[in-house]
């Protein structure tokens, strides 16, 4: 997704109720820089893992 979208989901995360890897509610902590990319991680309520991520590196990094 792009840089933007990527920031405006995790403006939002506390809006939906997404759920890490430990089960814990995700949060802007759980944000995973990969250099080059972004990413979140989140399982749905089945346990299923979803990622959501961006390449949009330089312009995300000056935001966070």
């Amino acid at each position: 997704m792009s840089g933007p979208d990527f920031l405006e989901f995790r403006a939002r995360l506390g809006q939906f109720d997404l759920i890490n890897a430990k089960g814990a509610a995700v949060t802007s902590a759980d944000v995973v820089d990969h250099d080059p990319s972004w990413s979140i991680y989140f399982r749905d309520p089945d346990g299923n893992r979803f990622e959501v991520t961006t390449y949009d590196y330089a312009e995300v990094a000056r935001a966070l």
